[in-house]
């Protein structure tokens, strides 16, 4: 099976929806987290926000770059990172959920 550029255009701009998409979900998930912040800080440390926002802002600029910039600005480790932060704040995430879930 050969692919055609358009192919390849086509794979790209479904990268970069989904790449906008975790962006909007991520942003959303830190905005309720700076709101809870406050009442109770053992639900997701400051620092693991600030990680959870930093992955979203760097999934935003990757899907507004242009094609060059956002294929080759951030390095493999860099990308392992963001994914490893990513999977850390989404348990701990889903864990308080479920906690504060039960407890109601």
């Amino acid at each position: 099976m050969e692919i055609t550029t358009q192919d390849l255009l086509a794979q790209r701009q479904e990268l970069r929806k989904t790449q906008w998409d975790l962006h909007r979900k991520i942003m959303e998930l830190g905005e309720q987290g700076l709101r809870n912040l406050s009442d109770n800080p053992a639900r997701i440390p400051p620092g693991e926000l600030a990680r959870l926002l930093e992955v979203g802002n760097e999934l935003g600029k990757q899907a507004t770059a242009p094609d060059a910039e956002s294929t080759s600005s951030i390095s493999q480790q860099r990308k392992q990172e963001i994914a490893e932060t990513l999977e850390k704040a989404v348990a701990e995430y889903n864990a308080n959920a479920s906690v504060n879930a039960t407890a109601q």
